[in-house]
């Protein structure tokens, strides 16, 4: 594939809002995003929930949003499916990363007095029976975010009781203690990321700050068949297609 170089004369800051905080999963394909088209002067903001993402899109607080689409394990994110309006979502790019999710508890607490796990529910769901056969023991919380859940617990607003799942940049930041990691019902775990913006003046955005948008364009064009590549690792489909 063609290196097109991409440069974006932008006066303000592209603001692009993601489902989760600070050392999600969600936040490291938000990244890759930016890193992968090569985008500059970009101010990431945390939203935590697809719902908040799909808000602020429409409010016109952000630029951009990212939110999960689909996990090889759990299928379609139902948080998004919930949260995307029907119309007027379009789809820039779509990003696939591996999902790593790890087993944090507070340092000093023994694991015999745990009692339960906390995690964003797709986690939850992608762990159930892996879970069920390491950790019979320890039930359940749902939480809005995986990242979050570390942050909750490092802040005691968590019982120390609780251990949670999360990614392994999210646990050490908070300085929690690493139990295990790739905890999955599958090996191979992965989840897609759609860079989505609503209506069509978002296009005339970056009209407006790119320099070339004709290489903008060609550099879309070329990643969507890289996408194309990254899809077949998961299988995804979308029944819900945005335009």
């Amino acid at each position: 594939m063609t290196d097109v170089k991409l440069t974006l004369k932008i006066n303000k800051p592209l603001k692009i809002g993601y489902q989760g905080t600070p050392g999600s999963n969600a936040e490291t394909a938000t990244k890759a995003i930016v890193k992968r088209l090569k985008l500059q002067q970009v101010e990431l903001v945390p939203l935590t929930t697809s719902q908040n993402v799909c808000d602020h899109l429409v409010e016109g607080s952000i630029d951009f949003g990212v939110m999960a689409r689909q996990n090889s394990i759990s299928g379609m994110v139902s948080e998004t499916l919930k949260a995307v309006p029907s119309k007027d979502l379009h789809r820039v790019t779509f990003q696939v990363i591996p999902i790593n999710h790890c087993l944090f508890k507070l340092p000093d607490v023994p694991m015999s007095t745990l009692t339960t796990i906390a995690s964003h529910e797709e986690a939850l769901c992608q762990t159930k029976n892996i879970r069920a056969r390491m950790f019979p023991q320890l039930n359940e919380l749902t939480t809005e975010d995986t990242a979050l859940s570390a942050k909750q617990l490092a802040e005691h607003i968590l019982p120390s009781t609780t251990a949670v799942l999360c990614s392994k940049q999210a646990g050490l930041q908070h300085n929690l203690e690493l139990v295990c990691e790739h905890v999955a019902d599958k090996i191979n775990n992965n989840t897609l990321f759609d860079l989505t913006y609503y209506y069509d003046d978002k296009e005339k955005l970056l009209k407006h700050h790119t320099e070339e948008y004709q290489d903008f364009v060609q550099a879309v064009q070329e990643q969507l068949e890289e996408d194309m590549k990254q899809r077949k690792r998961i299988g995804a489909t979308d029944p819900t297609d945005p335009k």
